[in-house]
């Protein structure tokens, strides 16, 4: 993982910071004044119970959304057997009768499908966010092996246990060298993220593919995304302050001749300068 920060940015950034809280603070001055004057009960004190309470409460609502968040591209499945009724293909109605469901983590080559029992924590996000999971036909309902041989048919990989929150974050190891597009060995892709977001389990919007023979840099676009999906062009992460992090400087500061256009695989192929380090 590249920790490469830029030194201005973050010395930038921190002015900007300070600045904001300096303006907050005269504000917040001023606020305080003007309730004073309507609402003479008002003391510190109260003031200071108030904000604590809000302080827990989103503390609380925060604790929620990073438990149950953070994952994306993954698809729970529940078999029903046929001629079950349409009004009977719940997730109530699964959780009490039926036994075969699985979940997958499309963003690993390939998918991984992982068992999904009912109050496991996967179970409980398929629960909370309902456009998680689809209804799937059951033809061997009565089949114990009938999940495994559903994966296989699909190309998925059935890891037999439970998935933890982890294994539905987990990202496709872009470098394997069994994967890679031999004729891409010179091009790289860089996904550059905020430095408070630990996750890394969603697409960042801030992107970039290189191709270090000619020394070009090229906006990373859905096309280029889905080599790197596949494990067809090596990419790795950059940790940058946000704000005024910018990709094109980034690349241009690094000798990279920054391209307007979107890439096609001739730019890609293309080996025209000998090859520098950087």
């Amino acid at each position: 993982m590249d920790f490469n920060i830029d030194l201005r940015e973050l010395l930038v950034t921190t002015f900007i910071t300070f600045v904001l809280w300096g303006v907050f603070q005269y504000v917040l001055g001023l606020l305080w004044q003007q309730a004073t004057e309507i609402f003479p009960v008002l003391t510190p004190l109260s003031l200071i119970s108030f904000a604590a309470a809000f302080l827990i409460v989103f503390g609380l609502w925060a604790l929620v959304n990073m438990r149950f968040g953070s994952v994306v591209a993954v698809q729970a499945y529940l078999f029903f057997p046929q001629n079950t009724p349409e009004d009977s293909k719940k997730i109530e109605y699964h959780q009490k009768h039926l036994n075969h469901r699985v979940i997958v983590n499309f963003k690993t080559i390939p998918p991984k499908a992982y068992y999904l029992p009912v109050g496991s924590y996967p179970w409980k996000l398929v629960k909370r966010h309902k456009e998680l999971w689809i209804p799937e036909l059951d033809r061997t309902p009565n089949n114990p092996d009938s999940a495994s041989k559903w994966c296989i048919a699909k190309g998925y990989k059935l890891e037999p246990r439970v998935a933890t929150r982890r294994d539905l974050q987990e990202v496709a190891e872009t470098n394997r060298q069994d994967l890679l597009d031999k004729r891409l060995g010179h091009v790289e892709a860089r996904m550059f993220y905020h430095f408070l977001d630990q996750s890394r389990s969603k697409t960042p919007s801030k992107r970039a593919i290189l191709n270090w023979e000619t020394m070009t840099a090229f906006s990373l676009d859905d096309w280029t995304l889905n080599l790197v999906k596949e494990g067809k062009i090596r990419s790795y992460n950059v940790t940058v302050v946000p704000l005024v992090f910018s990709v094109q400087r980034w690349a241009q500061k690094r000798r990279f001749t920054w391209s307007e256009k979107l890439p096609t695989m001739d730019d890609l192929l293309a080996q025209k300068k000998h090859r520098t380090g950087v």
